[in-house]
């Protein structure tokens, strides 16, 4: 079904205010090939009628099926290698070290440290992260004095993300051996996967660190708390600059003093709301928050 140049210029509009990603003139064909199935599944004549339907109060079940359509759930665990490499070298010692000086001087409990997978997609990052801090753990020594040991228990990882489908396959944890390929070596295979009828699931040390939402972070975060670390990774480079903007200023308002944002290879935080600067962690660049309070 052919998608007219006006209809072309509804339904991105529709898009970017469901959930903020922005097409440019460049992508009719995308927006036509991704939601012409949805015409045929729910027997609507035009993009036009999609369009005016999805746009009505009672229209949210489409407009579901419009996001689900139109974004994109590519993620591979340990994407781009080194930010989960910095992760587990560089900023979980400072978290540790930070929480553990607090926890002395302020007479404060260790609490858990929060972790914040903005765009989880289908999960591979937020079990990348776990897995990172199982590595972390197994490095520590088990036995003296030292009071500030950390365990998994202190450790929570959220993974959020728009696409209710992404989340189901997050919440299962459940891979093909592709999946598994795409980023992660043989001995973490073995290690956090069990193989059951040709598919891996994450074994339970990985899944109780992890729990995941439905959030549409181009919307108010009004009941997100704070985090030590926010990845938003791979995700603004679908929004345009003012949507960039106001999601940035949000992730970094959720930053607890002291905390780290990290972002994908092909971004940048341009405009730093104020007490947000750039550091360099070996071949990673993070945003880390100063220690004022949230």
């Amino acid at each position: 079904m052919k998608l007219s140049d006006q209809e072309f210029r509804d339904l991105r509009l529709l898009i970017q205010r469901l959930c903020g990603i922005w097409l440019g003139d460049d992508k009719k064909y995308l927006i036509q090939s991704r939601l012409e199935p949805v015409l045929h599944r729910k027997k609507l004549h035009s993009y036009a009628e999609l369009a005016t339907k999805a746009a009505d109060a009672q229209g949210a079940l489409l407009q579901t099926d419009i996001v689900e359509a139109i974004t994109t759930n590519e993620t591979s665990f340990n994407r781009d290698g080194h930010p989960f490499e910095e992760f587990r070298k560089a900023i979980l010692p400072l978290l540790i070290q930070t929480r553990a000086e607090r926890q002395r001087t302020a007479s404060l409990p260790f609490g858990k440290i929060r972790i914040w997978s903005a765009a989880a997609s289908t999960g591979q990052e937020a079990y990348s992260l776990a897995i990172a801090i199982l590595e972390f753990i197994k490095t520590q020594p088990r036995s003296g004095s030292d009071r500030f040991l950390v365990g998994p228990e202190n450790f929570q990882i959220l993974g959020t993300d728009i696409s209710a489908e992404a989340l189901r396959v997050a919440k299962a944890g459940q891979y093909n051996a592709r999946d598994l390929d795409r980023g992660l070596d043989a001995e973490s295979k073995r290690l956090y996967f069990v193989e059951s009828n040709g598919r891996f699931e994450a074994v339970p040390p990985l899944k109780n660190m992890v729990e995941f939402q439905r959030l549409n972070l181009a919307q108010p975060m009004t009941d997100m708390s704070c985090f030590d670390v926010i990845l938003c990774r791979n995700l603004l480079i679908y929004f345009d600059e003012s949507t960039r903007r106001c999601v940035l200023e949000q992730l970094c308002a959720r930053l607890s003093p002291g905390g780290i944002l990290m972002l994908g290879a092909a971004e940048s935080a341009t405009a730093l709301p104020k007490g947000v600067e750039q550091v360099q962690m070996g071949k990673t660049i993070v945003y880390r928050k100063s220690h004022v309070l949230c």
